[in-house]
């Protein structure tokens, strides 16, 4: 077993390239893979360079002038199946915790699901999927519900001051 004296070494960019397929990454923990342009949302024909300015971040040059940037986490997602799998039980768990935040909030605002999905445009089958924790809304949703429930973004986001009394 190999134990890295880097916090955060698996993350680490040390080598990028461009392959026919995708892009070819190597990290400090020597895990190498291809990302393939597919999983990116790009076309290698786009591609003009890769520059990894930072250790943690691959910055791509289109062709067309512009820049995306792709954070290591993301690279490392696509080619490393254990932090795959650790990434998505995390969504998982945050689209549940949501979704019980959700349920609060509309109970404390005494509505039932189909009078706050009227007043969010949402249908009541994608209000239930997010109460239920089957998957984290986007940002207009969750603008649409902040309206709906006539709270900033911020206090829908934000777990209420005893969220964690009681897990001590």
């Amino acid at each position: 077993m190999t134990t890295s004296l880097v916090a955060g070494a698996e993350l680490l960019l040390l080598e990028v390239g461009l392959q026919p397929r995708g892009i070819s990454v190597r990290f400090a923990d020597d895990l190498k893979g291809l990302v393939p342009f597919t999983a990116l949302n790009l076309r290698p024909g786009d591609i003009r360079a890769l520059s990894p300015n930072d250790p943690y971040l691959l910055t791509v040059h289109l062709k067309d002038g512009t820049e995306t940037e792709l954070p290591s986490d993301l690279l490392r997602y696509h080619v490393d199946a254990n932090f795959k799998s650790a990434e998505d039980r995390a969504d998982a768990l945050s689209a549940t915790t949501f979704g019980h935040r959700l349920v609060t909030l509309r109970k404390q605002a005494g509505l039932s699901q189909g009078a706050l999905a009227l007043r969010c445009k949402v249908s009541r089958a994608t209000l239930a999927r997010l109460e239920a924790g089957h998957f984290f809304p986007r940002l207009p949703t969750l603008e649409k519900l902040a309206t709906g429930l006539n709270l900033p973004l911020e206090d829908l986001m934000s777990p209420p001051d005893n969220a964690y009394e009681g897990r001590r």
